[in-house]
């Protein structure tokens, strides 16, 4: 049942980013909203539709609590999610002063572009990082924990973080393809290669956690980090989304230590 409703979700995201993404489709809506909607939250939307509401609620039967969106873990996860950009903003701050420069907002919020940066945030937030980490941590992830961690001895929980972050690349493939990411096929095992290590950061996080909001807020300041002051490094080492995600490690380890988090039994996967 699970297998099927998967490849079901599958054949739906191939064939939309076969047919969707060389077609432009919704990126007029980019300039008319002066970037406050844009194709990733329509995408993402239409993908939450499409393959959480039907597929996975309407066929499988599955409700919304089964796919990890619990809805009191809601406030601590978004709450931690908007701790890492605060942070994250601070550090600007300070890495500026230290550097003996002033503090200053970033050009494109005080440029008619404003929207932008905002419109790309929710974009994920509420459009594609949403509706990936539904399907891929809140469905498959837990799904694959349940079957390997019942069958195998040891390794069970690695397997099914591996197995999770491959389909997580796999699925973004053919959108990649359609759009032209990939130029060579060094670049594409590099690509693929690179969102299978993201989709194990992303596994290993809801592992520890259990909370799929704050999963979905890292995923969104990773592909989105917003910054509001100048970054002040240059390292690649220390871009802030990258920084954002070492802090959401570290908060992930120390997770049921920390101030708002329940202290009781965890929720089980299903």
């Amino acid at each position: 049942m699970v297998i099927a409703l998967f490849v079901a979700i599958l054949a739906v995201g191939f064939a939309s980013g076969l047919w969707l993404t060389p077609r432009g489709l919704f990126e007029t809506w980019l300039f008319d909203t002066g970037g406050l909607v844009q194709s990733g939250l329509v995408r993402g939307l239409l993908a939450l539709l499409v393959e959480w509401l039907l597929v996975i609620v309407v066929l499988g039967g599955f409700a919304p609590r089964d796919v990890g969106l619990r809805l009191g873990t809601l406030p601590v996860g978004l709450g931690y999610a908007a701790s890492l950009w605060l942070g994250a903003q601070l550090l600007a701050i300070a890495g500026t002063l230290i550097a003996g420069g002033h503090p200053s907002v970033g050009g494109v919020w005080r440029s008619e572009s404003a929207g932008f940066p905002v419109g790309e945030f929710l974009g994920q937030l509420f459009g594609l990082a949403l509706a990936e980490e539904v399907v891929f941590r809140g469905f498959l992830l837990a799904h694959c924990l349940l079957y390997f961690q019942r069958r195998l001895a040891r390794g069970g929980t690695s397997t099914a973080l591996l197995v999770a972050a491959l389909a997580f690349a796999l699925a973004q493939l053919p959108e990649a393809l359609a759009a032209g990411d990939y130029g060579s096929f060094l670049g594409g095992l590099q690509g693929q290669g690179a969102l299978v290590f993201w989709g194990l950061v992303y596994g290993l996080v809801y592992v520890r956690t259990r909370n799929l909001f704050f999963v979905i807020g890292l995923h969104a300041l990773h592909a989105a980090p917003t910054p509001f002051f100048e970054w002040p490094f240059r390292s690649p080492l220390l871009r802030s989304e990258l920084l954002m995600v070492v802090a959401a490690a570290v908060l992930a380890a120390c997770w049921a230590r920390l101030p708002g988090v329940s202290k009781r039994r965890r929720y089980e996967w299903l």
